[in-house]
């Protein structure tokens, strides 16, 4: 991706961001909001490290995180649990997501980008 698309996907994930906050999606009752949210801070926090602001990168890893596991049941949902994975694996907190990769691998999970994200962290062979 070049710099100006960078920026551009930058641009475009704030104002998602802020959207999804101006609709107290992080308070929400509402799972898919939630979802929805933690989501957009996974994926900012790639563009941010892509960018080199590896501090803010790893706040809104560290939001998303957080926000996952407010939801109730989180780790029997496949759309969180996905999420709560790439939030750790991000984080290097490889160990503490490998059970949960697992889980999903003995469920059939096997979405290619998620494989590769576990490959590339080391959480898989």
């Amino acid at each position: 991706m070049e710099l100006g698309e960078r920026d551009e996907a930058h641009r475009l994930a704030r104002t998602a961001l802020e959207l999804l906050e101006s609709t107290e999606a992080r308070t929400s009752e509402d799972r898919r909001s939630k979802e929805i949210l933690s989501a957009t801070l996974i994926l900012l926090g790639r563009i941010q490290f892509d960018q080199g602001q590896t501090q803010d990168a790893h706040a809104s890893w560290i939001d998303a995180r957080e926000i996952i596991e407010s939801v109730s049941g989180f780790s029997d949902d496949l759309s969180f649990l996905e999420l709560w994975v790439r939030a750790l694996l991000y984080l290097d907190r490889v160990e503490d997501a490998k059970p949960a990769i697992e889980k999903m691998l003995s469920l059939g999970y096997g979405y290619p980008s998620f494989l590769e994200l576990c490959r590339s962290k080391g959480a898989l062979s």
